[in-house]
């Protein structure tokens, strides 16, 4: 269920002024749906229900093999991206969804050439399984579902691509994280 607002009365989700108290955006009611729809339109009710069961304290360690290396407190609300993370790591994170839950380091080359064309250089890490590929496949489908007709809508170009949208409160900031499999993104607009 994903009413306009809801109070998580987990007590591991609690604040510094008490029980967890999440809104919708707009304060919409998202009524009754599976997590593939409650991920195209952005519920955050029903993702505030699902980190409580899940436990952030389990989302932290996946998050950090995905490729996020900043520092992440185990709290609720890092379902909603309460935490700032460079948009650099979120691509790298999504690029391991790209791979089929593979993930490489980032680096700013994939090959270098000498002007005679001799290799110099070339990106040869192997890369390392951060989740399992059924996983990330599944994960792949729930985020195509985002830009075929979701949130992420306007990112449709034709082809197969998977994302993720985000905007803080008050529209400070806004992000979008989309992927193929050759290639991954995320745009940043905000303060």
């Amino acid at each position: 269920s994903g009413p306009p607002s809801l109070v998580i009365p987990e007590h591991s989700c609690d604040g510094p002024q008490g029980p967890w108290d999440v809104h919708n955006y707009a304060d919409e009611n998202g009524g009754y749906m599976n997590l593939l729809n409650a991920t195209a339109n952005s519920v955050n009710t029903i993702f505030a229900q699902l980190v409580a069961r899940v436990g952030p304290w389990n989302v932290v360690p996946v998050a950090h093999r995905m490729g996020i290396t900043t520092k992440l407190q185990a709290v609720c609300s890092i379902t909603l991206g309460t935490q700032p993370v460079n948009p650099l790591e979120m691509t790298d994170a999504y690029a391991t969804l790209a791979a089929h839950g593979v993930h490489h380091s980032p680096q700013p080359f994939e090959l270098v050439r000498a002007p005679n064309g001799q290799v110099l250089g070339r990106l040869q890490q192997p890369g390392e399984q951060a989740l399992p590929r059924d996983v990330a496949d599944q994960v792949t489908y729930a985020l195509e579902g985002v830009v075929q007709q979701g949130t992420g809508a306007a990112a449709a170009f034709g082809r197969p691509a998977a994302g993720k949208t985000g905007t803080a409160q008050s529209f400070q900031d806004a992000l979008f994280c989309g992927y193929v499999r050759q290639r991954a993104v995320c745009v940043w607009i905000g303060f």
